[in-house]
């Protein structure tokens, strides 16, 4: 099974994500802490954040994934 992810760039005082995770058939939404270096905002660093949640996801189906990264490239 794949599973897809997308969310937006924290903006202005923001510093929590709405992650949304999809397998084509379940969605499941997650709230995540942007990751911060030296007060500014660190895209490579929460993108990897994002990613390694992916495991951890409950879907009703098989726990066997196939992650995409949330341009929906393969890792």
């Amino acid at each position: 099974m794949s599973i897809s992810y997308h969310y937006g760039n924290p903006v202005g005082e923001a510093t929590l994500l709405q992650v949304v995770y999809d397998n084509g058939t379940d969605t499941i939404m997650v709230e995540l802490d942007a990751v911060f270096t030296e007060g500014e905002y660190d895209a490579v660093a929460t993108e990897a954040l994002v990613a390694s949640k992916v495991a951890n996801l409950n879907f009703p189906v098989e726990n066997q994934y196939n992650y995409t990264d949330s341009a929906g490239v393969p890792e």
